[in-house]
């Protein structure tokens, strides 16, 4: 039913995000929080620490969610 779902709001315009992505771009900030104390602080060498964290997952690292 999910699938259905998420096909339906594709085909009204909208942007499905996998749940996986969130949650990598929640923990990438609980990882500024504890190195920085700032979860708006960018941390040194990030894209290498996002990318190698989406590749734990099975994500793609050329094509990170971004919330946007």
């Amino acid at each position: 039913m999910a699938h259905r779902i998420a096909s339906a709001w594709e085909r009204a315009g909208g942007r499905v995000v996998p749940g996986i992505d969130m949650l990598v771009q929640q923990a990438l900030g609980q990882v500024r929080l504890f190195v920085a104390a700032d979860a708006e602080r960018p941390l040194p060498g990030e894209e290498r620490v996002l990318a190698a964290m989406l590749a734990s997952v099975g994500r793609d690292p050329r094509r990170p969610w971004t919330g946007a």
